[in-house]
């Protein structure tokens, strides 16, 4: 059977299954107590109202997510030494059901949920998962949907299930930061009976994944910096040109810190880019150069930067531009705009930019293998390599990997880490 004929087979016997619960008045109240459980424990935890924690988690773009997990508890969880709904079904109706929908339902009956860490994925196809600690290769698990959107070192909380050679979700998954999904794991390592407790590990993930959507809801929009530590404000300015054009261009085609876009044939935008200080182009975006007929425009991400492109272009042409005329955004307008909320400026600027992006990456590909052969702080003043070697700092080092993989996810370029754990042997850990 294909793969979507499967998955029509299984919800199918979803729908059955919970027409099947709709009419036993005994599983209602059995679902109903369990959900006011779980809703009381994330209340408790806030300070809230029942009543307020469901309208946050039922009325949002969560819903779904929180639905199918709790879902699938009432369902697959045995109740006070009882057969499960599951169970109770499968024995009463079960004969109606597909081969696929009854092994389905089986499996996710038998499946315990379990804590996982996103080693990898294939968008649009599968995503390479692992337990935490655990020393075993990497499973694939197909998932057509959320592979597209996981990221490395994401946790979840969620039943796989094996169906012959296929393993997929059960349906209902939770996701966690990659801090979250660590508090959770040690957690779990100090308390071991929270895994031994019928419902303690479900209840308890829930609650650490619900406090975090709704304490992030209702969050005042946070103030952004960039890596300057500049409040983010977007300046626009516009220098009318006292000059033609082909009197500037060499100036700025001389000057190290301007980069003229890939794309850029006419040479009317150019990026001013950071100089480390080896007089190297770092990954840093200071502003956006475009060349009108009149005028010229600069657009940088701070007050700050904005004042010191100001002072570098009026040093570079001098009385070949007039006076500055400067606008300002504040980052309101940019979350109500839907920006990301990323700690630099997006990216759709350098990603037009072949030729600037190869730069870029050979300057951070030599930083990082250069990195490895220095003595790191949060290392104990080791080098990785030092680390990677010692099967009792290789943690450590690890978690050092999975920071600086984060952390570049907040930034304004991708940049690929996996070399680096080749580098260091650490590829199948």
């Amino acid at each position: 059977m294909s793969g979507r004929n499967q998955q029509r087979e299984i919800d199918k016997t979803f729908d059955h299954l919970h027409a099947f619960l709709e009419k036993q008045p005994e599983w209602q109240k059995k679902c109903d107590d369990l959900l006011n459980r779980y809703l009381d424990a994330v209340a408790r935890q806030l300070g809230k109202s029942r009543d307020s924690v469901m309208a946050a988690l039922f009325n949002g773009p969560y819903c779904d997510m929180a639905w199918k997990f709790l879902y699938e508890e009432m369902v697959a969880v045995a109740w006070d030494n009882q057969p499960s709904c599951i169970e109770e079904y499968l024995g009463k109706r079960g004969w109606r059901e597909s081969v696929a929908g009854r092994r389905f339902l089986r499996e996710m009956h038998s499946t315990e949920l379990a804590i996982w860490e996103v080693i990898d994925t294939d968008p649009g196809k599968s995503v390479h998962l692992r337990q935490p600690g655990s020393d075993n290769p990497p499973i694939e698990v197909s998932e057509r949907s959320a592979s597209k959107t996981l990221e490395r070192w994401t946790s979840l909380v969620a039943r796989v299930i094996s169906l012959g050679d296929n393993r997929i979700f059960s349906g209902g998954i939770l996701s966690y930061t990659p801090n979250d999904g660590h508090q959770l794991h040690q957690l779990v390592l100090d308390n071991p009976a929270v895994m031994e407790k019928h419902g303690e590990f479900s209840n308890t993930a829930f609650s650490l994944w619900a406090m975090r959507i709704i304490l992030g809801a209702d969050s005042t929009i946070p103030e952004l910096f960039n890596n300057d530590r500049e409040r983010v404000v977007i300046n626009q300015y516009r220098f009318p040109l006292n000059s033609s054009i082909d009197e500037l261009l060499p100036r700025l085609q001389q000057h190290p810190e301007f980069h003229l876009e890939a794309n850029g044939d006419d040479q009317r935008q150019w990026c001013w880019l950071r100089l480390d200080d080896d007089k190297e182009i770092s990954g840093t975006v200071l502003g956006i150069l475009r060349i009108g007929e009149k005028y010229i425009h600069l657009e940088t991400n701070s007050v700050e930067r904005g004042e010191r492109g100001v002072a570098l272009l009026k040093s570079l042409f001098g009385n070949d531009i007039g006076q500055a005329i400067g606008v300002l955004e504040n980052t309101d307008s940019l979350f109500a705009t839907a920006m990301d909320p990323l700690i630099e400026e997006p990216d759709s600027e350098l990603q037009e930019q072949p030729e600037l992006l190869a730069v870029i990456k050979a300057h951070l590909d030599r930083h990082y293998l250069k990195t490895l052969d220095e003595a790191v702080p949060l290392l104990d003043n080791l080098t990785p390599r030092e680390c990677a070697a010692n099967p009792d700092m290789r943690p450590q080092v690890i978690a050092w990997l999975k920071t600086l993989e984060i952390n570049n996810g907040k930034s304004e370029q991708s940049y690929d880490f996996r070399w680096i754990w080749d580098e260091l042997g650490l590829s199948a850990c």
